[in-house]
């Protein structure tokens, strides 16, 4: 799958969710470029709690945001643009001219608003 398009405040950016599903020890991640390519913010996300092939953030994470039940999948179009308002108006990351990587995705998500109620399962059990 290659780089999506997504306008935010007026600004083109191109973005891409990862994970390897292969490697079951990755993390997951953001990556969003700028439409000149020339700033990129890199964002991971750790759980270290998925099981080989699957990653919460990829098939979808039960939360709650603003008192209502949410399923945070990084493959939508509608958290990248929170995400992406979030760290320039909030956060006040610029990263129109460089690089820039955030290595706790998941406080990022906790400081936007969403309050998670991921539990892992192995054979009917919580783990």
């Amino acid at each position: 799958m290659s780089f999506r398009k997504i306008t935010v405040n007026d600004n083109e950016y191109l973005w891409k969710y990862f994970f390897d599903d292969d490697d079951c020890q990755c993390d997951s991640s953001i990556v969003i470029k700028t439409s000149d390519k020339k700033g990129k913010l890199v964002i991971y996300f750790r759980t270290w709690k998925w099981d080989y092939g699957y990653c919460p953030f990829n098939k979808g994470v039960p939360a709650i945001y603003r008192n209502e039940p949410v399923t945070i999948n990084l493959n939508q179009p509608r958290f990248i643009s929170e995400i992406i308002s979030f760290a320039f108006n909030q956060l006040q990351i610029d990263f129109r001219s460089s690089t820039i990587t955030l290595n706790n995705g998941i406080e990022l998500l906790h400081d936007i608003g969403y309050e998670f109620k991921y539990q892992k399962y192995f054979n009917g059990n919580k783990v």
